[in-house]
């Protein structure tokens, strides 16, 4: 560790650059008549790698500057707010951004005013997912041609990824325990069953919008509701219990 930091003063008392053209100088002169030149630029690359990793391990808060510039990228914003199907605003929706290419992900959450905001690479395409508890996820794919210092507005509206109701018996008053079966159109696949809680009320999720589903309604003493309903988030589907 000593002899690190010995070599690390002495690159700062040269200057980074100044470091590396000594000791690229020193290279060439002792091996001009036996190394090649790709030789020469793989140790060189060497060097630098190891220079790199030693200004990491025992930089002090200049040094430090200096590495974030050198590997920071030009960036530009991808802002925008959040709302519900009533065009009010959804605190602590979760906006990420896949970066294609390069790989990497960026997160954030909206605020108490469902605005967020995205620092993302330039020229860097990917796919911006926006989803929440609740919600059904929406996903666009954007930013290939995008440069360094733009602007863009993205805003959504979330729609809930749930049906909900209340069961009652026929003189309207709200019946615990039924069971409510959901299940796609086409047979037993994706079949979510809830019950009606002390006040009648039930709340299921679908796994998908603007399509047939199977709803059952059974409990002892009551005849059984099958009816085919084309269901969409957000949906109230109310039953009368016989």
């Amino acid at each position: 560790m000593k002899e690190k930091a010995g070599a690390f003063a002495v690159m700062q008392n040269l200057g980074f650059f100044e470091f590396c053209r000594k000791y690229v100088i020193f290279i060439e002169v002792i091996n001009l008549n036996k190394i090649k030149e790709e030789c020469v630029l793989k140790k060189v690359l060497m060097l630098l790698s190891i220079i790199v990793f030693s200004m990491v391990a025992f930089a002090e808060p200049a040094n430090a500057s200096f590495l974030s510039g050198l590997f920071s990228l030009p960036t530009y914003t991808v802002s925008g707010k959040i709302v519900d199907s009533n065009q009010e605003p959804l605190e602590g929706i979760l906006v990420s951004f896949d970066c294609n290419g390069i790989g990497g992900k960026k997160t954030v959450h909206t605020d108490s005013s469902g605005n967020y905001v995205l620092k993302l690479p330039a020229k860097t395409g990917g796919q911006l997912t926006v989803s929440g508890d609740g919600y059904r996820t929406k996903k666009a794919s954007f930013g290939e041609y995008t440069s360094a210092g733009q602007a863009y507005a993205q805003n959504y509206t979330l729609y809930p990824d749930w049906i909900s109701g209340k069961a009652v018996n026929q003189d309207g008053e709200p019946l615990q325990g039924i069971e409510i079966s959901i299940e796609k159109d086409g047979g037993l696949n994706g079949v979510k069953t809830v019950y009606t809680d002390e006040n009648g009320d039930y709340k299921a999720q679908i796994p998908a919008d603007g399509v047939y589903y199977w709803l059952t309604a059974s409990a002892d003493g009551y005849s059984t509701i099958r009816d085919h309903v084309f269901l969409t988030g957000g949906y109230t589907y109310n039953l009368k219990m016989k």
